[in-house]
């Protein structure tokens, strides 16, 4: 491997690490992947003023090469034929030009960026940024509510909510829907002791359960169509919220917030028979 190529990687690595000091790994990684595609489009215009025009070309193709991992961060403008175009017309260029050693390395280098591109579920990385959110499980515990709030009613209160995006380029699946929970809006109330109290934690388990429920409901929707205008994804996603929350609000009102032991536990079979659809 040529100095020219170490030297390459050590700079993408050393950016990107000083960055996310002071900046969640998404921005970092974006901002570094923006700064590159324009060190190529510099390093591009200034072959073609130097009259190399097989540099100046494969200059702007590496700046190419890193704009469909740009946009996978987002999402929203992003589309899975993005990286396939990149990935096919990056080998038909490799078999008309002979790539010196150094050009090999960054080009095998993007070639990966663009396969992970391919291969890594949009969900997954939507999910990667969720911060003080957490995607559903099964078993949320009382360490996941961490506000402190002076209420003589409710003990606890659980703050849900879907995550996700709709996609603007038509890409299948043109949106990603999910529930989370914040563990920063979610609270324990400092006027009860909580901590073994297994019955309302099954109660505000049943809550986040309720917006798993709905959130499929909404992907699988999403999943049946194509083609659509992504407001029309948008307004399949918001009946879909304003179902969840007309659910949330009988659940509570026929467990009566979990103080009804034998209505809590029906409703519990009713919540795991909907999870298992």
């Amino acid at each position: 491997m040529k100095r020219k190529s170490i030297i390459y990687i050590l700079i993408f690595t050393i950016l990107f690490l000083l960055l996310f000091l002071f900046n969640k790994w998404e921005v970092s990684l974006g901002i570094t992947f923006i700064l590159f595609c324009f060190f190529h489009i510099f390093q591009s215009i200034k072959n073609l003023s130097l009259k190399e025009k097989n540099k100046s070309f494969l200059n702007f193709l590496f700046c190419l090469f890193y704009i469909p991992a740009i946009l996978k961060i987002n999402y929203s403008y992003y589309n899975l034929l993005f990286p396939i175009i990149i990935l096919l017309l990056g080998f038909y260029v490799k078999s008309k030009i002979t790539l010196k050693e150094n050009y090999i390395f960054i080009f095998y280098f993007l070639i990966s960026i663009n396969i992970l591109s391919v291969v890594i579920p949009d969900k997954y990385v939507l999910k990667l940024k969720l911060d003080d959110y957490i995607s559903w499980r099964a078993d949320i515990k009382w360490e996941n509510f961490k506000d402190k709030k002076n209420d003589n009613y409710f003990a606890a209160s659980i703050f849900t909510n879907f995550g996700g995006k709709v996609n603007k380029v038509y890409n299948y699946p043109q949106g990603i829907v999910y529930a989370v929970m914040s563990e920063k809006k979610s609270w324990i109330s400092t006027n009860f002791t909580v901590k073994n109290d297994s019955n309302l934690l099954i109660h505000e388990q049943g809550h986040f359960d309720i917006a798993e429920i709905y959130a499929k409901k909404a992907q699988d929707s999403i999943n049946q169509v194509w083609g659509l205008h992504y407001s029309k994804i948008e307004s399949i996603v918001n009946y879909f919220i304003t179902k969840e929350s007309l659910y949330q609000k009988e659940y509570d009102s026929i467990t009566d917030h979990g103080f009804k032991e034998n209505e809590q536990k029906q409703f519990n079979k009713k919540i795991l028979n909907l999870l298992d659809q």
